[in-house]
């Protein structure tokens, strides 16, 4: 897999940074687009961003990663030693590959001071930005900067000027960035598209490729930690598992990924973040960005419902009914703490496994009935299991015939 052609555009109302990766000798145009007030950030000298785009789909097709462009030896060196060969010990699906640099190193250091971090306006989101406003920490640690990236799913920037825009919850994000006092950075790129995997295992790349076009005007990047460090795991299912190991490798002579709140449970970061009213407005879990639902978050979904069971037994609900739909809750909560404790007692799934354990802190009587939603469901699962398996079994005897 070769990346070349490396270089920036200016257009009408975009400036572009744009390559042509080429796999199997057919080329591919990946590029990154921001505003003309954005577009002194870029820098065509590196092929860096495109390199960490092009990682995984290099090796899916076990093929090195050549580039014609200067490339950051640091990045070269933790990408080759730390990450390749832990993405391929943990999917065998994967192929150890090296980078090569047909022109070698930039050598170049950029004097960027930017401290950015990626807008969501989820838990973590806010838990990542809250905590790096205060004057109790460095000066050179504090935020300046939110970035938001947008996924286009065009082949090439021609294609894709035309319908080059901001939606509404991308502009409330950047909104609640400008209400905090943080310069906004909006990028739209490709990239995506070109990765081509599953977006939960690609999502820390696909970021930090967008900060990586940016080093230019970013020094320090904060990613917002979905798991904690408790959950670090050998596996390729979702990358935020393994983002303590991406900050090692994700970094330049200019640039660095830091994986923040590494340690704090998502029960304590809501506690954290529920107490601030810019929180309260714009807080947004939900899964779905349409829905049938009146207010910001659908208020049923299973992120919802967990965010929404963590509020209540903190006492914070009420705080937050600009954004969920408190009356549909009340009239199934007793159903929504059933569904958080079926997952905690059967999936063990961590983030419900605490919510269990804060209601037992907290002392919070469990109604006999959740318990008996529980049960229900549990048995329902059992049985649909049961008829799955007594279909295929069905269908595979009458193959045989």
């Amino acid at each position: 897999m070769k990346i070349s052609n490396v270089h920036i555009e200016n257009h009408h109302q975009h400036v572009v940074l744009l390559a042509d990766c080429y796999q199997d000798k057919i080329k591919h145009e990946l590029f990154y687009a921001v505003e003309l007030k954005n577009g002194q950030y870029f820098d065509d000298s590196s092929a860096d961003a495109f390199i960490l785009a092009a990682l995984l789909p290099a090796m899916k097709y076990g093929e090195d990663l050549i580039a014609d462009y200067p490339i950051s030896a640091k990045l070269k060196y933790h990408l080759e030693t730390y990450l390749i060969p832990w993405l391929a010990q943990v999917n065998r699906s994967l192929k150890i590959i090296k980078i090569l640099p047909l022109a070698g190193y930039t050598g170049k250091v950029y004097h960027s001071s930017a401290v950015a971090t990626g807008i969501s306006c989820g838990v973590d989101s806010f838990y990542t930005i809250l905590n790096h406003l205060t004057n109790s920490i460095p000066t050179t640690a504090q935020l300046t900067h939110v970035v938001l990236n947008h996924h286009q799913p065009e082949q090439t920037f021609e294609q894709a000027e035309s319908h080059l825009s901001i939606c509404q919850k991308d502009q409330e994000r950047l909104d609640v960035g400008a209400e905090l006092g943080l310069a906004q950075i909006y990028v739209w790129t490709n990239v995506n598209q070109f990765i081509d995997f599953p977006y939960e295992q690609i999502v820390t790349f696909h970021d930090l490729s967008v900060g990586l076009s940016l080093q230019k005007l970013i020094h320090t990047y904060y990613y917002a930690s979905s798991y904690p460090l408790t959950d670090f795991c050998l596996t390729f299912a979702a990358s935020p598992y393994y983002d303590i190991l991406n900050s090692q490798a994700i970094q330049t002579e200019s640039f660095q990924m830091l994986s923040h709140a590494v340690l704090e449970e998502r029960v304590e970061k809501t506690r954290f973040v529920g107490e601030y009213p810019i929180v309260q407005r714009h807080l947004d879990v939900c899964l779905y960005n349409v829905h049938s639902g009146t207010k910001k978050n659908c208020s049923c979904c299973e992120k919802c419902t967990r965010t929404m069971v963590t509020l209540d037994v903190l006492g914070q609900l009420d705080d937050f009914a600009e954004v969920f739909d408190l009356e549909l809750y009340r009239k199934q909560r007793k159903c929504r703490i059933g569904s958080v404790l079926y997952r905690a007692y059967v999936n063990k799934n961590s983030y419900d496994v605490h919510i269990k354990e804060l209601l037992r802190i907290k002392r919070k009587k469990i109604p006999l009935s959740c318990y008996g939603w529980l049960i229900n469901t549990g048995l329902q699962n059992q049985l649909n299991k049961v008829l799955r398996n007594k279909r295929r079994q069905d269908t595979t005897a009458l193959s045989q015939k």
